[in-house]
């Protein structure tokens, strides 16, 4: 059973605007993070998976967009990065996630699954999204989606909340 800790915070169902092929400039959002999250879940959409549910939380835990496609249920974290030039200090975004933010978004798919049950095998990606940044705003650059990128399981052993 899923604790109290656990009890989800509802926040409306997104998905991709009618034309996935829209722009959107990220100071109408006021975020760029956001922007970045827009632009993983339209690229997700156009590589032919069906966006679930974005931003779910789970007590102060979080998971950016759940999608599936034929075979997976996927918990994807975004990290965005803005460049200035091509050398960043920073690295690239994915190495933004580390050990305890993987936690925190395996304990939500957890919890997600359980609240759920699904019966297509649960994975957890990270998907890059690189702006450029120029005097009128940021434009996507490129996105890479990294899949599996947790490794591992979801469940310290294979649970029966879903079917393989």
């Amino acid at each position: 059973m899923i604790l109290d800790f656990f009890k989800r915070k509802k926040k409306p169902v997104t998905s991709p605007p009618p034309d996935p092929r829209a722009r959107i400039h990220p100071n109408q959002l006021g975020d760029v993070g956001q922007y970045g999250e827009d632009k993983a879940a339209e690229y997700l959409f156009l590589h032919g998976y069906k966006i679930i549910e974005r931003n779910i939380k789970y007590g102060k835990l979080e998971i950016d967009i759940i999608a599936e496609n034929e075979r997976y249920l996927v918990f994807a974290e975004v990290k965005t990065r803005t460049f200035y030039s091509d050398d960043s200090k920073y690295g690239p975004p994915s190495a933004a996630v580390n050990a305890k933010k993987k936690n925190n978004v395996r304990s939500a798919a957890r919890a997600y699954l359980n609240e759920r049950g699904y019966d297509k095998k649960p994975r957890l990606d990270i998907i890059e999204v690189y702006l450029n940044k120029s005097p009128d705003g940021y434009s996507l650059k490129s996105i890479n989606h990294i899949e599996g990128a947790f490794g591992g399981q979801i469940f310290p052993s294979q649970q029966r909340n879903y079917r393989k």
